[in-house]
């Protein structure tokens, strides 16, 4: 795909890279394409400037922040342009799940390289006016990451949270939720509600959740009620396996508008990022934004 002008957005302090050479990397491999560019640096806190001008596409280099960041200004904006990853943060959620090289010579080139574009869903979080690509969970998804040791997920990694879902089993208890799928009210009483957008909530190395359809329109729903020992372990496992069917205590639905209610306020992750909140309310924006395609082999 033959783009005319793009917009770098560059947070410097994302990760470990030296700023100075990926920008010259870059701006090389845009030039040698005859493209040209425009380059600003940002950060997640940092609003980024209007993008509509004359791009055709917003070439995002950074960690997940400065990536929400970006892609909320587009969808905001209703600019019609693609959105490109150089991935530099620690997690990595979005590229990870359309499958962006993390080596960021390999992302570019992945990237300029693709012929077609792939529209993705985006999930809106009306309870902080916010967007999200991945996921939003209250309880167990929430509590692995908050509970998930730093040594522990570079020694074990995928058994890290296997480790952190063991220690969160001594306080998992069911609460009373009033939940909405498009409409349709019913109260719940489970430990854990997990609502996926485009793709698995990937922490590290370990895939939580099912395996999704990011350009159908609905977001898929587990529900996980047991609380014992040995069931809240099997609901774990189903988790990480991505094997989620409505099976005993766990329940998969699917809906375009859901609004979650508790008693107070909870840990809730949203794409990886930990929260307070007492409501979740969301609702899909089919196939609201564009990022290049990447075949698996590239």
């Amino acid at each position: 795909m033959k783009f005319r002008e793009i917009l770098i957005v560059h947070n410097p302090a994302s990760g470990n890279h030296n700023p100075d050479e990926l920008k010259v990397l870059i701006e090389e491999k845009l030039s040698s394409k005859d493209i040209s560019f425009e380059y600003i640096q940002t950060s997640p806190e940092k609003d980024v400037v209007k993008i509509t001008k004359n791009f055709d596409a917003v070439l995002v280099m950074g960690g997940d922040g400065t990536v929400m960041n970006v892609v909320s200004k587009v969808l905001d904006e209703k600019a019609n342009i693609s959105v490109l990853l150089i991935p530099l943060g620690t997690g990595n959620l979005l590229s990870r799940a359309i499958g962006i090289p993390l080596d960021p010579e390999q992302a570019i080139n992945a990237q300029l390289s693709a012929v077609k574009t792939n529209k993705l869903d985006v999930g809106k979080l009306h309870t902080n006016n916010s967007y999200f690509m991945v996921s939003v969970g209250i309880g167990l998804d929430a509590e692995m990451i908050k509970h998930a040791d730093r040594k522990q997920k570079d020694t074990f990694g995928f058994f890290a949270y296997i480790i952190s879902g063991i220690k969160s089993i001594s306080n998992r208890k069911k609460r009373t939720f009033e939940l909405s799928l498009d409409g349709e009210m019913q109260t719940v009483r489970a430990h854990s509600i997990m609502i996926f957008n485009a793709a698995r909530l990937e922490v590290v190395n370990a895939q939580i959740g099912p395996e999704v359809n990011p350009q159908d329109g609905n977001f898929d729903v587990a529900i996980l009620r047991d609380t014992s020992p040995v069931g809240f372990m099997l609901s774990l496992f189903r988790l990480i396996s991505g094997s989620l069917k409505e099976e005993g205590e766990l329940e998969y639905l699917q809906a375009k508008e859901i609004t979650v209610r508790s008693s107070g306020a909870a840990n809730v992750q949203v794409d990886g990022d930990l929260v307070q909140m007492d409501d979740i309310a969301v609702s899909v924006l089919k196939n609201a934004i564009s990022f290049m395609y990447i075949e698996k082999n590239s």
